[in-house]
């Protein structure tokens, strides 16, 4: 299984960080796209002797998800890929996180698909889960659109506020909320909507949570956001909260 994982890892090094529409023959990463494609095909055939094995293993099921992603083999493989793991953990939050890709606009799907996915996945989530994060998730994306126009006003939008606000306390605010070591990913996706959206006393107690504490995810996909001079957008917005009650 590791060796599964390091091909992935190679691949994506291969491939670069381009969009789904750039890496093609012609595109901007052509170089690297047969590498690409012959390393994920490894990946994925050492991944299916794991699963085939031990169909119980998750780790391995979850690592196909970015296979089937990046070999673009269509939602409904993926699908396939999620509902085996789902068989055996429907409440799988890495799993989730995943699949909320292969929707959004960015490789060829729509929001309204990836929406659909988020939601669902906070509609049937556990209290004090992981899971309603992934609507977090799918809010950012729209906020920033990568490869599509920037809609700055969605997360102002008062049904988009409610809707995370609900999330939240369902989730990262729940008394009872066992996020383990993905607490500071998780806060930090809310801190990032809330923040982003100026509502920064909503994003106080998520920026309290994290105690100084950033994880790669959700600020890497901030930095369009940072301002020379000001910081990162994670100072910045933590700076705001503090002001507006943190």
């Amino acid at each position: 299984m590791p060796q599964g994982g390091h091909y992935i890892h190679l691949a994506w090094e291969a491939r670069g960080g381009g969009l789904a529409k750039d890496v093609s023959a012609d595109g901007v990463a052509a170089e690297g796209v047969a590498a690409f494609h012959r390393r994920l095909g490894i990946a994925d055939k050492l991944l299916g002797r794991v699963v085939s094995e031990d169909p119980g293993t998750t780790d391995a099921r979850r690592l196909r998800l970015n296979v089937s992603r990046g070999l673009q083999q269509g939602a409904d493989r993926t699908r396939d890929h999620y509902l085996g793991l789902a068989a055996h953990d429907p409440h799988d939050y890495v799993a989730q996180s995943r699949l909320l890709q292969p929707p959004l606009p960015k490789w060829g799907g729509s929001w309204d698909e990836a929406f659909a996915f988020a939601r669902q996945c906070r509609l049937v989530a556990e209290p004090g889960s992981l899971n309603p994060v992934v609507l977090a998730q799918a809010h950012l994306e729209r906020r920033l659109n990568v490869g599509g126009e920037k809609d700055p006003a969605h997360l102002r939008r008062p049904e988009v506020r409610d809707e995370l606000a609900g999330a939240a306390r369902e989730s990262v605010l729940h008394p009872g909320f066992r996020g383990g070591y993905r607490s500071v990913e998780a806060h930090g996706h809310f801190a990032a909507v809330f923040g982003s959206a100026g509502e920064h006393a909503l994003a106080a107690p998520h920026f309290r949570a994290l105690n100084g504490y950033a994880g790669e995810f959700p600020w890497a996909l901030l930095r369009s956001l940072t301002s020379l001079g000001r910081g990162t957008a994670y100072k910045r917005l933590r700076r705001r909260a503090a002001r507006a009650g943190g």
